[in-house]
């Protein structure tokens, strides 16, 4: 079973995306790699939410095959999506924001595989926020495996 990483990150990222945008509808959203964030950030009187994080969900594919063996994305995206959305979401939900401040989340581009077997990786940027994508043949448990990673921040303005 191969697993098609470059659209599968791209759907999973979408549905991210769409996620954090309509549970934080006030909020802005900045990627970028490290240097363009820290550029961004400089001279800034941001108050720092949640420093850089990284979020990640990964899982046998074989866990998620239908009967003719396609991949069951209905199942499998919201799965990935969710679980990377509810880090972020749960940590903007406890930040304590100031009525008059404004909530940004920072998106870090990630280009480092996980793994040291050999891999397929793509990052996905959808509405400038980002997903790794991330698979591989996982040698010790004999099938497929796919990562999505996020690495976030969130200041206050």
């Amino acid at each position: 079973m191969a697993c098609d990483n470059k659209a599968l990150t791209e759907r999973i990222a979408a549905r991210y995306s769409e996620i954090l945008h309509s549970r934080l509808p006030g909020a802005h959203f900045f990627i970028g790699d490290d240097s363009t964030i820290t550029e961004a950030l400089k001279g800034t009187t941001m108050r720092v939410v949640r420093d850089f994080d990284r979020s990640e969900s990964s899982l046998v594919i074989e866990g998620y095959l239908r009967a003719d063996g396609s991949l069951n994305e209905e199942v499998l995206i919201p799965s990935y999506s969710d679980a990377l959305a509810d880090a972020v979401t749960g940590a903007a939900a406890n930040a304590g924001v100031s009525a008059a401040g404004q909530l940004w989340i920072f998106h870090n581009i990630i280009s480092v595989p996980l793994t040291a077997d050999a891999a397929v990786v793509h990052f996905v940027k959808s509405n400038e926020v980002g997903v790794f994508g991330q698979s591989w043949f996982d040698k010790t448990a004999k099938k497929m495996a796919f990562a999505a990673m996020t690495e976030w921040g969130i200041r206050e303005s």
